[in-house]
């Protein structure tokens, strides 16, 4: 999916699927893999980009962090989760 929208030049897509990718580890519970997948879909996203993907990013970074035990890094993503919605 990543390869296609590259190719597509898709931002969303490549959003969308940076998201899965972070879910995917997360259930794997890889958490390291799943920070640097949604840290990839908040870097991507862009002032156009629909405020659900940034706020799933958010909370993707939100919940690797909190299993890592990085509170403070939780907090951070927490709130630019809640920012993020409209």
């Amino acid at each position: 999916t990543d390869a296609h929208a590259r190719v597509h030049r898709d931002v969303q897509l490549r959003i969308r699927a940076a998201l899965g990718f972070g879910s995917l580890a997360m259930v794997r519970g890889n958490y390291p893999d799943a920070r640097r997948a949604f840290r990839r879909a908040v870097r991507w996203s862009t002032p156009a980009t629909p405020c659900e993907l940034l706020v799933s990013a958010h909370q993707g970074l939100f919940a690797a962090a909190l299993a890592a035990n990085d509170v403070d890094a939780a907090i951070r993503h927490g709130w630019n989760a809640f920012r993020s919605a409209d």
